[in-house]
């Protein structure tokens, strides 16, 4: 481990991370006990709150997508069911926001399921990347050929302007 760690450190790591536009930071929070039914979009500068978005809670994981200006919530701490929370900054005159389900709800120890709570995008082909938990009780995987009880990664391809934002 020590010869492993010692290597790693000389390996160059990227340090330049993008910010949506305007200063624009969005918090996501799990939230199991579901007391908390929004997220929050922060100026990174003074930290005020610019937007509340309702109903896009329990995130585990957010992503700025700078390829089409939009942010990504793995929420499967709080929705009902799981869902892939989508939120354009870049509409007029407010963000917009919609959801896809991604799993059942996770509401242990009555009815615990595996938590979808990672998720990442590419900026390029603005593609979006969910692990899909073989125990979150999700179809996505056989849907597309693959096997839910093994679990899969869901691709996402947004129909919408993938335009990026104007800076």
């Amino acid at each position: 481990m020590t010869s492993s760690a010692s290597h790693l450190a000389n390996v160059p790591v990227r340090r330049e991370w993008r910010l949506p536009p305007d200063h624009q930071i969005l918090l996501g929070c799990n939230n199991p006990n579901k007391t908390v039914p929004s997220s929050v979009i922060i100026d990174d500068c003074t930290g005020k709150v610019i937007e509340t978005i309702a109903n896009q809670d329990g995130a585990d994981e957010v992503w700025y997508n700078e390829g089409d200006g939009q942010y990504f919530l793995a929420r499967s701490g709080g929705a009902n069911p799981q869902k892939l929370g989508i939120i354009d900054v870049t509409s007029d005159p407010d963000p917009t926001d919609l959801d896809v389900p991604i799993g059942l709800p996770n509401n242990p120890p009555t009815s615990p399921h595996g938590g979808n709570h990672s998720v990442a995008a590419d900026a390029i082909f603005n593609q979006v990347f969910v692990p899909i938990a073989s125990t979150s009780g999700s179809s996505i995987c056989s849907s597309t050929g693959g096997s839910d009880t093994q679990g899969c990664i869901a691709i996402f391809t947004s129909t919408a302007n993938d335009d990026p934002p104007k800076q």
